[in-house]
């Protein structure tokens, strides 16, 4: 997920050209050609020229020395994403990025909802709606940077390059970020690819190699260790239980929100985030928030990032405070378990006699029920997305490859049921492999506000359906509490809770529990320095700890300069931040 916060910010950086429109420009083929002609040639030949020349690259002053074959996995929306088949006015977008480049902002700018339809997945189905088909680019093109030079992933390809390594021992294995894992492996066979380029790689170079994912790539990663060695009669690769240990020699979990990221429960109920915050006015011209609810909760992936465990990983405070409640409902939200899974029969019964309007009165009763309580807690968030499913019911997030077992936790302790690929995306279901010679270095930022909770009020009801139901009630302030415009912060990376990026490093995978082989973990935290720098105007410099940023990070390219060239042994664990603490009230909880 490198992460929602880029994706939404995307929608932000788009603002600005809006102004074109009020300038004269108001014809497509006239904003067309003054996009493409003038004003996107002048930011990339000026962002070039500013770039980040003086750099301190610490693979200069490392030892050259190639030793484990290096697969890099990016994040949510990292990966571009090119248009192979699509309706007639993206034609001229053929085999051209949609998602992750210049003529994405083009793309959009010049017909929204033609770029809005092919950017959406079917939500019933989690895959292609019919004669749509963007395909995720490949190559190290593919994720080295975002949007003009905006890099995410190319500092460390260089850093990597200067020890040594290229095309030939080091792969950029991007993928359709949209997708939930099981449609990602129906689909495009992506596990499946990565498993024989893998044992391929192990067979020409005579050493295991070595996984470098970001945000959401180490969730994808998860799911990959429990599919690949799982039985194929369970829709496993079927490379038996000794397969990680024979392959896969390190895991570098960079900025990995493991457990999930509050940002996701944002984007799904309202599509706002506080990236997205200071431009809500303008924004909400360009693309509103019912558009960007309606692409986020397309995109079966999101459900990955739900947060996991419950109210035992993220403590009973609220998730949700509604802040215009008035008492009508319970008001303890005890009952909100059952208020989730009655909603769809309770509104059927209210709709017996307007059959044509059941399906929009139940969407309607779920949000009302919801709200009918000043409190929701993380157990009550999980179990209403759920239940609700983006508006299509509960159906939808198992078809799509998720359990999210709310009840199981809650009854004391994480159950780890029969394998399948419902429960492979969660680490509190699965155990670590039988991988005793593997390494799990968990590496990320922290110091830094990151969304926690949200205040929350209902929106007005306007017509028969309340389509975006809440919004951030932005009154909502209290600095001595972390509360600001409506929203709690407290430690993280920006995008991920500290909670997500730290319990099954310091915590979960320390134990026999999960970790019955003894799978070494290593945990490194780099507390966020970040500054201005003239040479690189839009980013925050070399010793950042912010999610996307930290790719930068010359500390941490250091330590995964260590890793891939087969000196691991010199990183230990550091720890700059409370998940001790943390990881110790979880375990009274438990």
């Amino acid at each position: 997920m490198a992460g929602i916060g880029l994706g939404c910010a995307f929608f932000s950086l788009l603002l600005s050209p809006k102004v074109a429109y009020h300038t004269g420009l108001t014809e497509k083929d006239l904003l067309d050609d003054f996009l493409t002609q003038q004003l996107f040639p002048f930011v990339n030949d000026k962002i070039k020229k500013v770039g980040p020349i003086d750099e301190f690259k610490p693979g200069k002053l490392h030892e050259k020395g190639v030793k484990h074959p290096v697969y890099l996995i990016p994040g949510f929306v990292t990966t571009g994403l090119e248009l192979w088949e699509g309706k007639e006015c993206a034609d001229k977008y053929f085999r051209e990025r949609l998602w992750g480049s210049t003529s994405t902002a083009q793309a959009f700018l010049s017909d929204r909802d033609c770029w809005a339809t092919h950017l959406r997945l079917d939500a019933e189905t989690g895959l292609d709606p019919e004669n749509i088909r963007l395909r995720a680019a490949q190559g190290f093109g593919a994720a080295d940077y975002f949007i003009g030079n905006y890099w995410v992933w190319s500092k460390i390809i260089e850093n990597l390059a200067l020890v040594g390594y290229g095309p030939n021992n080091m792969y950029m294995f991007g993928y359709d970020w949209r997708l939930s894992p099981r449609r990602l492996q129906e689909r495009d066979n992506y596990f499946t690819l990565l498993k024989s380029i893998i044992e391929n790689s192990v067979k020409q170079h005579g050493e295991k190699v070595v996984l470098i994912s970001h945000s959401m790539g180490g969730n994808t990663m998860i799911w990959f260790m429990n599919w690949v060695e799982a039985d194929r009669k369970i829709g496993g690769g079927g490379g038996g239980g000794v397969w990680v240990d024979k392959h896969i020699k390190s895991f570098v979990n960079v900025a990995g929100p493991l457990l999930g990221t509050s940002k996701a429960l944002s984007a799904m109920l309202t599509g706002d985030t506080s990236d997205m915050s200071p431009f809500e006015p303008m924004l909400e011209q360009v693309f509103g928030r019912v558009k960007r609810m309606e692409l986020f909760t397309s995109w079966g992936s999101i459900y990955n990032l739900v947060c996991k465990g419950g109210n035992k990983i993220w403590g009973n405070d609220p998730a949700i405070t509604f802040t215009d409640y008035g008492g009508d409902g319970d008001g303890n939200g005890d009952d909100s378990t059952a208020n989730a899974a009655d909603a769809t029969a309770d509104a059927a019964d209210a709709t017996a006699d307007a059959a044509d309007a059941t399906a929009d009165a139940a969407e309607d009763n779920i949000f009302t029920k919801f709200s009918n309580s000043a409190h929701r807690t993380t157990d009550e968030m999980v179990n209403f997305l759920s239940e609700w499913g983006g508006g299509f019911g509960e159906n939808i997030t198992k078809d799509l490859g998720y359990s999210f077992n709310v009840e199981v936790v809650k009854k004391g302790f994480f159950s780890f049921e029969q394998p399948n690929d419902e429960l492979w995306h969660n680490p509190l279901m699965t155990k670590l492999p039988a991988a005793s010679d593997m390494t799990i270095h968990c590496l990320y930022g922290v110091g830094r506000e990151t969304e926690e909770s949200y205040f929350y009020k209902r929106n007005p009801v306007e017509k028969e359906r309340v389509d975006v139901p809440f919004s951030v009630d932005t009154s909502v302030s209290d600095k001595k509490n972390g509360v600001t415009s409506g929203i709690k912060y407290g430690d993280g990376d920006s995008t991920v809770p500290l909670v997500s990026l730290g319990y099954m490093c310091r915590g979960g995978w320390l134990t026999p529990d999960f970790n019955p082989s003894g799978v070494k973990v290593v945990t490194r935290e780099y507390k966020d320095f970040g500054n201005f720098k003239m040479l690189d105007p839009f980013r925050e410099g070399p010793n950042s700890g912010h999610h996307v940023d930290i790719m930068g990070n010359v500390d941490l390219i250091q330590d995964i300069l260590y890793v891939v060239t087969g000196e691991e042994d010199k990183l230990k664990d550091r720890i700059l931040s409370n998940i001790d603490t943390i990881v110790g009230d979880i375990r009274k909880r438990l």
